[in-house]
């Protein structure tokens, strides 16, 4: 318990938004206790509001979009649920402008990915068309070398595959 523990020589470090990683035992719940139970024997939540590794761009669009995407509904939150909390952004690297691109997909919105009607071949499950469709749009704009990111020396770069991250909605618990 918190009453064990000896004065600064404990430090707890979490970010209840990455409980995404649930399969690496990830919980905010468990983050929230932690935090409530050393606050309440006197120990400090120091927040690290400032994000170093994306575009102020791409932070100001996180930042309009996420407050309703994680509002508490009924105005109370679970335990299980991470509260948003704005970031603050570095300053921008010269030459990189952050893309931000939705996309919606299905056979009554893109007839581009669906089978020939007169063909007997079954058409691709969705999730199969959704891959496919996200490593072409890779594929292409690492080619096309569309994308810059920063480079160690303090220029920029053209993207290439290791730069590359897809977030994606869980599969399964």
């Amino acid at each position: 318990t918190a009453d064990d523990l000896e004065a600064g020589k404990l430090f707890f470090v979490g970010d209840d938004k990455q409980s995404i990683y649930r399969f690496r035992g990830a919980d905010v719940a468990v983050f929230r206790l932690l935090a409530e139970e050393l606050a309440a024997g006197g120990g400090r939540v120091l927040e690290l509001s400032a994000n170093y590794r994306s575009e102020p761009g791409l932070v100001e669009f996180c930042n309009s979009v996420f407050p309703e995407i994680m509002r508490a509904e009924g105005g109370s939150r679970l335990p299980y649920e991470a509260e948003f909390r704005p970031l603050e952004s570095r300053p921008a690297v010269e030459g990189i402008e952050p893309e931000i691109a939705v996309y919606a997909y299905g056979p009554e919105r893109n007839t581009e990915l669906e089978t020939d009607p007169d063909s007997d071949e079954e058409p691709a499950p969705s999730d199969d068309i959704e891959a496919c469709f996200v490593a072409r749009t890779i594929a292409e704009g690492i080619r096309d070398r569309r994308w810059l990111v920063a480079s160690g020396e303090g220029g920029t770069r053209p993207a290439e595959y290791r730069d590359i991250a897809v977030l994606m909605r869980a599969g399964s618990n």
